[in-house]
């Protein structure tokens, strides 16, 4: 299905996805591995597809949210290695063997059940990940731990620990982070003095990528920058990724209506003029956040409407009264860039953060709820 048979769709730039981890490339250098994070299915963006595309593009490893998402990986012919980032349980680990899939682990035992598992299977070996807390508090081993519960694992013969990895909740606190960088290369230094050598350490995800040179490491992890969307507003965009996504619709219905009626559930909006309301077919079963009612814009023939009244489970209202000639059909850019008339020659956008902020929220929650479809497009944006 094409675009033109579609009312609401997103539109993916699979050439852009690949630029922005070519630019991360460049930023890293040759000598630290690229783990492309393709979590929530690719923060709505497909998994599969934008895991084929950063691979093609340098990445070494994909990370996962949990099992199911890397079972479809991998039932879709991805065969890099797959980092599943979330906690397994017992029950999952024929599940983790079977697929190939490398866990994140925080304890002695479920390293003990992958050991039996993996040698009532044959005795192949299982590659696991570390994770340390250092600041994140959700999961990790201690500190003070680190050492000695390493050295348990590493008695286990079909265990093999590949990376060991530490996770910023902050990456906007700079001392603290900087914090967490100093505690992590203590970890890795006793670690050495042990003699236990795990070949890849990480801790940046995409704030640590743009903000701390320092926590790169042997291997990053980026996961929003990779689609071109920043964390927070004070990080440094020192790469000059690009979005990849845009949030497009069209206009349903176009109504004159006069001042002072109200407008949708609540009646939280009330004309005060005699006005054009153009309808979409966008709300929040779509993943467009009721929360920015009254408070966002769209792009109708490059100019910026505002949406009106409470955002409905599969609709919304924008006042086109700026722009009246404009007819039912016609494009409507909820996320994402459109042309503007022909006499300014630019182009006006909408971005993920932006909506973030005008929903007091983050960017992370706004792009990762979007449930469209999607088409697929290799042109370069402009």
């Amino acid at each position: 299905m094409t675009h033109r048979q579609m009312t609401t769709y997103a539109e993916i730039n699979l050439e852009t996805a690949r630029r922005n981890l070519a630019l991360v490339k460049e930023r890293v250098g040759e000598n630290v591995a690229i783990m492309a994070v393709v979590k929530a299915d690719a923060y709505s963006h497909g998994a599969v597809e934008l895991a084929r595309a950063f691979l093609k593009s340098g990445a070494k490893f994909l990370a996962a949210a949990n099992v199911e998402e890397g079972i479809k990986l991998r039932s879709a012919g991805v065969n890099s290695p797959i980092i599943v980032l979330n906690p397994i349980l017992p029950e999952e680990v024929e599940k983790i063997l079977k697929y190939d899939l490398t866990p994140t682990v925080d304890n002695l035992r479920i390293c003990e059940l992958l050991n039996e598992k993996s040698e009532k299977r044959g005795g192949g070996k299982v590659h696991i990940h570390v994770e340390v807390n250092t600041g994140m508090g959700r999961g990790g081993f201690f500190p003070g731990e680190v050492v000695s519960e390493l050295s348990r694992i590493k008695q286990l013969k079909n265990i093999i620990i590949e990376g060991i990895f530490t996770h910023f909740p902050s990456g906007e606190d700079k001392d603290f982070t900087m914090g967490q960088i100093a505690e992590f290369k203590e970890i890795l230094l006793k670690l050495e003095e042990a003699q236990i050598n795990i070949p890849y350490k990480h801790s940046a995800n995409s704030a640590g990528l743009l903000n701390y040179s320092e926590s790169f490491f042997n291997m990053v992890r980026p996961g929003l920058c990779l689609y071109g969307i920043f964390p927070f507003p004070s990080v440094n965009r020192s790469i000059a990724v690009r979005p990849v996504l845009a949030l497009k619709s069209k206009i349903t219905q176009k109504r004159e209506v006069p001042a002072g009626l109200t407008l949708s559930y609540g009646r939280t909006y009330t004309t005060t003029r005699k006005a054009f309301i153009g309808t979409i077919p966008v709300g929040y079963s779509h993943g467009y956040d009721r929360r920015l009612s009254n408070k966002a814009d769209v792009l109708v023939r490059g100019k910026r409407c505002p949406v009106v009244g409470t955002v409905c489970m599969d609709r919304c209202l924008v006042d086109l009264t700026n722009i009246p000639e404009v007819e039912e059909g016609e494009e409507v850019v909820l996320i994402g860039k459109q042309a503007c008339p022909r006499e300014s020659g630019g182009q006006e956008s909408i971005s993920v953060e932006e909506l973030a902020e005008k929903a007091g929220t983050i960017p992370h929650e706004i792009i990762s709820r979007l449930k469209v479809p999607r088409i697929y497009t290799t042109t370069p944006a402009r």
